[in-house]
Parts: structure tokens; C-alpha cells; sequence
């Protein structure tokens, strides 16, 4: 019994000590370098482009011709908050014909900062508590 026990507390022990490190996530599709090979300027459409590199991040609004692949690597500090270590962003511009016209590529130092917002988003109006909005739905069907 007090072997089982030991085991245990040592088992718990090593679950505690290895919970405690920073965890690294990354985001987003990445983009080798390998893969861009095959992609030449006035000369790939974008067929070729989704079968070399798979589906876009995201594509241009108001069919700008664009699609873009979005790679973050992102470190969580112990009880910290999650900050970006590493962005890259390749935009590739395609005509009207879709042949590919540009490759734009942006990292972290020269790409816009974005704002995170790390709850909900803020709205106008009353904020209720849980207790609150039951009596308030009990009002209301009992006004019915």
C-alpha cells in the first residue's frame, strides 16, 4: 500500500513539475519554401497555387484577386498570456484571369499590429448577472 501510495505521489509530483513550462502553438497554415518553388510569376494560376500550398488562411474581400496564407507561432507563458513569437504572411495577387501577378510576403515587423481582444466583445447595455436574468425571464413570462 505505501508503495502504490509512493507512486502515486511521485506520479503527481512529475505531472505538476511538467505542467509548469511554457506551451507553443502554432496557427494558421506554413508556407515552405519548397512548396514556392513551383510558383512562378506571370506563369501559375490559382489552381496551382490551392494544389501546391492547399486552402488559403482567407481570400480578398470584393474579389480582389487575392488569397492569403497566414502562419503564427504563438508561446504561452505559465499563467501568462498568449504572445506572438513569430508571424509570417504571404499574399499572392492574382488578374482577372487568375494568373498570378504578385507574391507579397509580410512578417511580423513589417505587417499591421492586430488588436486582441482576450474576452467578449464589448457591447452597450446592462450587464446581468446569472441570478438577474432568471428573475428577469420570470418576470417576463408571468407579465404574459
Amino acid at each position: 500500500m505505501k508503495r502504490v501510495l509512493s507512486f502515486l505521489a511521485v506520479g503527481l509530483v512529475l505531472t505538476m513539475i511538467t505542467s509548469c513550462g511554457s506551451r507553443i502553438q502554432s496557427h494558421g497554415r506554413l508556407v515552405e519554401e519548397s512548396q514556392l518553388a513551383s510558383i512562378e510569376i506571370g506563369v501559375s494560376t490559382k489552381q496551382d497555387i490551392l494544389f501546391a500550398l492547399g486552402q488559403p488562411s482567407f481570400e480578398g474581400a470584393f474579389n480582389s484577386g487575392k488569397i492569403y496564407y497566414n502562419n503564427q507561432i504563438m508561446i504561452k507563458e505559465v499563467a501568462g498570456k498568449n504572445k506572438v513569437s513569430d508571424r509570417t504572411l504571404f499574399i499572392f495577387t492574382f488578374d482577372n484571369s487568375n494568373i498570378l501577378q504578385e507574391i507579397e510576403v509580410r512578417d511580423q515587423s513589417t505587417d499591421l499590429q492586430i488588436a486582441k481582444i482576450d474576452k467578449a466583445t464589448p457591447t452597450p447595455g446592462e450587464n446581468l448577472s446569472a441570478t438577474e436574468q432568471i428573475l428577469s425571464n420570470l418576470r417576463r413570462r408571468s407579465d404574459q
